[in-house]
């Protein structure tokens, strides 16, 4: 597989990606099966996780306040799994729906622990 390259609209023509988010979900997959195998796959694994370093970075920096983002170790298991399922996805796609489900399960802990503290109180 080639890089990727340096710009595409998303899926739904909304914005336009940059970079190794620009790149299929199959590439993420077979750059990480290859990883050690040949130079090109290690050249775009690196790209890659670079690039979505580079996302959780600017996600954190402008999400709400004590929200953060999710570990980068944990975006890079769950990527596998959903460009397994979806392997036409632009990475920036697999990302974006990575962290929308990391962020919306973080809000439900946080509602049931005020929750449950509230009902200790009353």
């Amino acid at each position: 597989m080639g890089l990727p390259s340096l710009a595409r609209a998303d899926e739904n023509a909304r914005f336009t990606v940059y970079g190794a988010g620009a790149s299929p979900c199959a590439s993420w997959l077979s750059a990480r099966q290859n990883l050690f195998r040949d130079g090109n796959s290690f050249a775009l694994a690196w790209e890659q996780m670079g690039w979505v370093l580079g996302y959780l970075t600017a996600y954190s920096q402008h999400a709400p306040a004590g929200e953060g983002s999710p570990a980068g170790s944990t975006v890079s298991a769950e990527l596998d799994a959903y460009c397994a399922e979806h392997p036409g996805d632009l990475l920036a796609t697999a990302v974006s729906q990575i962290v929308t489900a990391v962020s919306k399960r973080r809000f439900r802990l946080r509602a049931q622990s005020r929750c449950i503290a509230g009902f200790r109180r009353g």
